[in-house]
C-alpha cells in the first residue's frame, strides 16, 4: 500500500492529543478532575454567597485559580508548542510518500528517502486523522491518513495490527 500525504499544522496537533491521550483511563481522567474542582468551587462561592459569608471563597477561589492555570498549562501551551514545533521543523512540511510493504516501510520526500524495517516499531497508535509509528515509546513518526478512503484506512490498520501489534 502506497500513498502521499502532506502534513498540515492541525495533524501535528492532533498527532501530540493521540498521543497524550493513549488510553480511555489517560483521556478521561483529566477532564473528570478538571471540572469536578470547577463545579466544586462554583458550588463554594454560590453557598458563600447565599450565607452572606466570604470565608469560604477565599479557600475556594485559589483552588479554581490552580484548576484554570492547571488546563492551560496541560491544554494550551501543548497545542501552542506543537505548532512552533511544527513551523520550525522543515523535514515535518512538503508532500510525503510512504509505501506499507511486506519488509517494512519505505519514505520519500523532498528533504531525503530511508526504508525502515518492521521490526524497529514497538507500537502504533491511531488519532482522528493520523497514525503514529513509534521507535521507541516516545518518539514517534506521524502519518496523515486524512486522504485515505475509509477501506484504505482499515487496510492500513490491519496492516499494523499482523506487524506491529497493539
Amino acid at each position: 500500500m502506497q500513498f502521499t500525504y502532506e502534513l498540515t499544522e492541525e495533524d501535528f496537533i492532533e498527532a501530540y492529543r493521540a498521543h497524550r491521550e493513549r488510553s480511555a483511563f489517560n483521556k478521561w481522567s483529566t477532564k473528570i478532575v478538571f471540572w469536578f474542582v470547577i463545579l466544586l468551587g462554583a458550588a463554594g462561592i454560590v453557598v458563600s454567597a447565599l450565607a452572606r459569608d466570604l470565608r469560604p471563597v477565599k479557600m475556594v477561589v485559589p483552588l479554581v485559580i490552580l484548576a484554570l492555570v492547571w488546563k492551560l498549562v496541560f491544554t494550551v501551551l501543548p497545542r501552542w508548542n506543537m505548532r512552533r514545533q511544527f513551523r520550525k521543523q522543515p523535514g515535518a512540511q512538503g508532500v510525503k510518500t510512504i509505501s506499507f510493504e511486506s519488509d517494512g516501510l519505505h519514505f520519500s520526500s523532498e528533504n531525503g528517502s530511508g526504508v525502515s524495517a518492521w521490526k524497529n516499531y514497538v507500537r502504533w497508535a491511531e488519532g482522528k486523522n493520523q497514525v503514529l509509528l513509534y521507535n521507541s515509546p516516545y518518539y514517534y513518526i506521524v502519518v496523515s491518513t486524512r486522504t485515505l478512503a475509509p477501506a484504505q484506512r482499515a487496510e492500513l490498520l490491519a496492516m499494523l495490527k499482523e506487524k506491529i501489534g497493539k
